[in-house]
């Protein structure tokens, strides 16, 4: 599916409710699909995702309560669908990296702003999926930690602790990217 460009159709007996669904989605498939890229790393499983996350807010549709919410209703969405379908490979993400060393070797928005978007994207992509997508929900999508705790259904702590081992895995990966693209010239 498209990141955009699919138009939704009106089905008979269903009322307003598809065209109000559609004026809600449409404005944020671009964000949800970028999510979904940057969380399953695949532009087919990103579009199942992404698909996957509309059919179900559209059975839901009638749930939502304030339209001022959508993008974060939506992200929750994709956020458990995502969460359920790589649970188990998060839990073995977890492991392996457990033994990965800590390095604090500059502030990661210092190391941001000299790597390229491809740069960052490859050291994303990396990262194990718990903390790739506490990372890509705080920093890229800016959304607060209590609000990607009710998202991932854990407590505050658990997200600041994702999310600084996140930075710090980040951070580690994008020096050995940075420092192999200095041996290559």
């Amino acid at each position: 599916m498209d990141s955009g460009r699919r138009r939704w159709t009106i089905l008979p007996g269903q009322g307003d409710q598809p065209r109000l669904f559609e004026e809600c989605l449409l404005p944020h498939l671009d964000t949800l699909y970028g999510l979904a890229r940057r969380l399953t790393r695949d532009d087919d499983d990103a579009a199942d995702l992404l698909q996957d996350t509309a059919l179900r807010a559209f059975e839901k549709f009638h749930q939502l309560r304030h339209r001022g919410a959508v993008r974060a209703w939506l992200i929750k969405i994709l956020t458990s669908i995502f969460l359920n379908r790589f649970a188990g490979d998060m839990d073995d993400e977890r492991r392996a990296v457990a033994t990965e060393p800590l390095v604090s070797e500059t502030p990661e928005a210092a190391l941001l702003r000299r790597c390229d978007a491809d740069t960052v994207e490859a050291a994303l992509a990396e990262l194990p999926a718990a903390f790739r997508l506490t990372v890509l929900l705080a920093d890229v999508e800016e959304i607060p930690l209590r609000e990607i705790a009710l998202l991932c259904a854990c407590p505050v702590g658990t997200v600041a602790s994702r999310l600084a081992r996140g930075r710090a895995l980040l951070r580690v990966r994008l020096g050995h990217l940075r420092r192999a693209g200095a041996e290559e010239v």
